[in-house]
């Protein structure tokens, strides 16, 4: 998951220079893993030595860390756009 976002982060940032902090990929990748790990237990994939709360774990810890990026991208969201002029933003 890391290379993944590391690669697609760097092809976003090459294509548009914005500096963002990676919001969207941080909330992507937590939507996308913890609805697939819940639904792994959801259809009964898991084995017998897995437990559902270890996904509830993750979540605990990953939520606060997900809103305080959040926090963050909400703050320098503002200063993201570097030497861009406004007629290029929008085509």
């Amino acid at each position: 998951m890391f290379v993944s976002g590391w690669h697609f982060g760097k092809e976003d940032a090459d294509y548009l220079p914005i500096l963002d902090v990676g919001f969207r990929f941080h909330l992507t990748t937590f939507l996308v893993h913890n609805v697939i790990s819940y639904l792994w237990f959801t259809f009964g994939f898991a084995s017998k030595y897995e437990n559902v709360y270890t996904v509830y774990s993750v979540l605990l810890i990953w939520t606060p860390i997900l809103f305080f990026h959040f926090i963050f991208f909400i703050f320098q969201r503002k200063k993201a756009i570097k030497n861009l002029n406004k007629e290029d933003l929008f085509d």
